[in-house]
C-alpha cells in the first residue's frame, strides 16, 4: 500500500485523510500507518558517520579509479617507448634487415644490423647478398663458437663456414664501441629514406658508408 506525507503530518492515500504524525491507524478508515512511517524514517538525513562512511567509500572507489588510469598511462609509456624505439632509432629501424654498399672500385658488399639486449651487432659481410639474408634471421650470429679473433681483437669475425664477416659490436644507443672499447659518436650513424649512413675514420681517411635497403 503506497502513502504520501507532509511535512508534519501524514496522510491515508486509501482515504485521504489527514493523520497525526505518530498515528498507528486512519482515525477515518482504520488503515494501518506503519508502513509509512517507516518511510518517513528511511528518508531522514543520515548521520555523520554515514555520510563519512559513504564518502570513505567513494573515496576508495576514486582511488582505485586512479590506479588503474595510472597503470594504464605507465602501460601505454611504456608501449609507445617501445614503438619509438623500433620505428625511430637507428637500432630499432636497422635490425634484420640487409644493405647494400657500394665500395671503391665498384665493389659491392652487403651489410646487415642485428639488435640483441643492449648490443647492436653490425656485420660487413663478403660473401653475396644470400649470406648477409641468412644471417639477418639466423640465430647463429649470436654463437660465440662462430667468432674468430683477427688482429688481436675478439670476437672481430664471423665465420659459420658458410658466410663470412667482419663483425663490430656497438651498444644499442651507438655511444660505445664495444669490440673497440672506446666512445663513438652516435651521430656517425644517421638513418635516410632508403637505408642508412655510417661515417667512420677520421682526418683524410674518413669514409662514409651508404647503405642502401634490399630486404
Amino acid at each position: 500500500m503506497n502513502y504520501f506525507k507532509g511535512e508534519q503530518h501524514i496522510f491515508c492515500t486509501k482515504c485521504g485523510a489527514e493523520n497525526p504524525e505518530d498515528a498507528k491507524f486512519c482515525f477515518k478508515c482504520d488503515n494501518g500507518m506503519k508502513a509509512i512511517k517507516q518511510e518517513k524514517e528511511d528518508k531522514l538525513p543520515k548521520s555523520f558517520h554515514d555520510n563519512v562512511k559513504n564518502k570513505t567509500s567513494l573515496l576508495k572507489n576514486k582511488k582505485l579509479l586512479y590506479g588503474i588510469v595510472a597503470v594504464a598511462v605507465l602501460l601505454l609509456g611504456f608501449g609507445g617507448y617501445k614503438w619509438y624505439e623500433k620505428h625511430f632509432t637507428f637500432a630499432g629501424v636497422t635490425s634484420g634487415h640487409v644493405y647494400k654498399v657500394k665500395g671503391k672500385a665498384d665493389y659491392t658488399y652487403y651489410t646487415v644490423f642485428r639488435e640483441k639486449g643492449d648490443t647492436l651487432y653490425y656485420f660487413r659481410v663478403f660473401t653475396g647478398k644470400s649470406s648477409a639474408e641468412d644471417m639477418a634471421t639466423t640465430a647463429d650470429v649470436f654463437d660465440k663458437d662462430n667468432y674468430k679473433n683477427a688482429s688481436g681483437i675478439k670476437y672481430f669475425v664471423y665465420n659459420d663456414g658458410n658466410a663470412r664477416a667482419m663483425v663490430v659490436k656497438f651498444s644499442k644507443n651507438l655511444k660505445k664501441n664495444k669490440t673497440l672499447s672506446k666512445n663513438v659518436d652516435k651521430n656517425d650513424f644517421k638513418l635516410t629514406k632508403n637505408g642508412y649512413t655510417y661515417t667512420y675514420g677520421s682526418g683524410d681517411s674518413k669514409i662514409k658508408e651508404v647503405g642502401t635497403l634490399v630486404k
